[in-house]
């Protein structure tokens, strides 16, 4: 195992990191807020639930599928290795 060293974060870091995680996030939502969405409309339909009712419920459930896809996206981010570094989480014993 190679000894890790801390280096200076950039602004190429930051860039580097932000669109990692922006585009992960951006399409893990997305999907996954259109396939909870359609799901949820198909079933309302078929069990005749009125369309203002389904639309309610669909927004709060992909908010909620959104949000979760998001937290994921940050956990990918966070356990990957980039080309020359990677994302350390160090315990602060101070």
């Amino acid at each position: 195992m190679q000894t890790a060293t801390e280096i200076v974060v950039t602004w190429k870091h930051a860039v580097i990191i932000w669109w990692a995680f922006t585009w992960r996030a951006g399409l893990l939502a997305l999907a996954a807020s259109v396939i909870a969405g359609v799901a949820i409309g198909a079933l309302g339909f078929a069990i005749g639930v009125e369309k203002t009712s389904i639309v309610g419920f669909s927004r709060i459930v992909g908010f909620l599928i959104g949000t979760a896809a998001i937290i994921y996206a940050v956990r990918v981010v966070l356990t990957k290795q980039f080309r020359d570094f990677r994302i350390a989480l160090l315990r602060d014993h101070g």
